[in-house]
């Protein structure tokens, strides 16, 4: 039972639980797969969804933590109804859910809504079990927030915690740009962006006047900031990448925030939108 499965239910309700969030954002959709509960699976699931930026210190009061067999104890239904959660606002209607048979077991549900929200209450109508609940959507952070939070220090503006995206790139064998703005240092060399060799490189290379690579073109990718801001420093790391690293590197920014993943436009002005990383 890889898993959330609850007990029968003996009382009125139903049950649920509270998830924070990995990164606040705009929710677009959730996936809810039921594998391996083919006879106690959810049979109607609901979401609701609230911002508790101001209000987190609240939940640390909830101090139930998974124990099986056992149910909330008054106490924390007390603790957890400080926050007031039956009353967040539903971005998901209840939801028929189907088996977690195989060919059944993957519902996908879009998510029609623009605002930023960093908890989910999951509602089970009334009881059952759920393997997997995904929730895609944007990082959005709150940047007045993370100013002051920052106290004035250089902020990743590429990092997929605040809002990152890897766009499009000439080559993804090995790797998607978006790896790169995960956040610590890579892994291993699949935690990264890597491309395909070539095919059309010389049978022996040379060097030009500055002893540089003499190359037949270069990869590029485009990343999307997190917020407009003005570049003051690019942090490249090659970590694990001992042989197969690019000898060289040059970024390019355009400030296009209304352009879509296929359209850029290069303004000369230094609030930067959009990043080329070209590799040689």
């Amino acid at each position: 039972m890889d898993g959330w499965e609850s007990r029968r239910r003996r009382e009125a309700g139903h049950d649920w639980c509270i998830m924070k969030l990995g990164l606040a954002g705009v929710i677009r959709g959730f996936e809810v797969n039921t594998a391996f509960f083919t006879g106690n699976q959810v049979p109607r699931v609901m979401i609701q969804a609230a911002c508790l930026d101001k209000d987190i210190d609240v939940l640390p009061e909830w101090n139930h933590k998974p124990r099986k067999g056992t149910k909330a104890s008054p106490e924390e239904h007390a603790a957890i109804a400080k926050i007031k959660s039956e009353e967040w606002e539903t971005v998901l209607p209840m939801r028929v859910l189907q088996p977690g048979w195989a060919d059944c077991c993957k519902h996908y549900f879009a998510v029609d809504s623009n605002k930023r929200w960093t908890h989910l209450r999951i509602n089970y109508l009334p009881d059952g079990g759920i393997a997997r609940i995904r929730c895609h959507g944007e990082v959005l952070v709150d940047w007045a927030a993370l100013n002051v939070k920052a106290q004035n220090q250089p902020i990743d503006l590429l990092s997929a915690a605040n809002g990152g995206l890897g766009l499009m790139a000439s080559n993804s064998h090995y790797g998607t740009p978006q790896l790169l703005l995960g956040p610590g240092r890579g892994v291993n060399m699949g935690d990264g962006w890597e491309t395909a060799r070539n095919p059309n490189r010389p049978p022996m290379f040379k060097t030009d006047a500055n002893g540089m690579m003499e190359l037949p073109g270069f990869d590029w990718c485009c990343l999307q900031l997190g917020s407009p801001g003005i570049p003051e420093m690019i942090e490249i790391d090659t970590i694990h990448f001992k042989g197969n690293y690019p000898e060289s590197f040059m970024a390019e920014g355009c400030y296009s925030p209304q352009a879509t993943r296929t359209t850029y436009f290069s303004l000369s002005i230094p609030h930067l939108t959009t990043l080329s990383v070209s590799l040689h």
